[in-house]
């Protein structure tokens, strides 16, 4: 079974969700792929479930409406000057 160090990726903050963003697709690609469970999977990734559950909200709106999600981080960056996952999505 194979293990991945992902300890190099960017840091997730409120502030940078790209990292988020490019761990969520693997996720997902790992899962459709290997079809085990979501568990297994971040265990297999090397993903922490708390970082997934604390931005699944934002990183599945870029997945189902990138439109969307796009207006919303302009919105907000527009509010506040920085993109605030918290704020985003109470503004959902």
């Amino acid at each position: 079974m194979e293990m991945r160090d992902h300890s190099k990726q960017k840091l997730v903050s409120g502030s940078n969700l790209q990292g988020i963003h490019q761990r969520y697709q693997a996720v997902l690609e790992i899962f459709v792929r290997k079809e085990c469970s979501l568990t297994e999977v971040m265990r297999q990734y090397g993903i922490a479930h708390n970082t997934l559950r604390d931005y699944i909200g934002i990183c599945e709106l870029k997945v189902v409406d990138a439109e969307r999600y796009k207006r919303v981080i302009e919105a907000e960056r527009e509010k506040v000057g920085k993109v605030s996952v918290k704020c985003i999505e109470l503004s959902l």
